[in-house]
């Protein structure tokens, strides 16, 4: 599982860089302001991403959001809501289900000043 921390976009500008997913799951370290962009390259394989909500109301658990992201495109997700998303590291925890993830999804966290 890889640790990925957010880029700050400012009034000066961001040239915005992109990972490799990691197999097992990425965590992204999360204020509550932060997104993510993921990117998927392949040309016919979609894929599915996954966001673990750790929180529970009442003693009911939180059911994990997922997001499809479409063959060559890319999608942006969030923010994250910390009470809600937050491990005990203070970190987002994503999966990734599909073919090949690590090979055709690259991933880029980002928030503002």
């Amino acid at each position: 599982m890889g640790t990925i921390n957010p880029q700050v976009i400012s009034l000066t500008g961001l040239a915005p860089t992109f990972a490799a997913v990691a197999a097992g799951g990425d965590e992204v370290t999360n204020d509550g302001n932060v997104y993510v962009e993921i990117v998927n390259s392949h040309a016919s394989n979609s894929y599915t991403v996954t966001a673990t909500t750790p929180a529970d109301v009442d003693g009911v658990a939180i059911e994990n959001p997922t997001l499809t992201v479409p063959a060559q495109s890319r999608r942006k997700w969030g923010p994250f809501k910390p009470s809600t998303f937050n491990n005990a590291n203070g970190r987002v925890a994503l999966s990734y289900a599909g073919t090949a993830p690590a090979t055709d999804l690259t991933i880029g966290a980002f928030k503002g000043v």
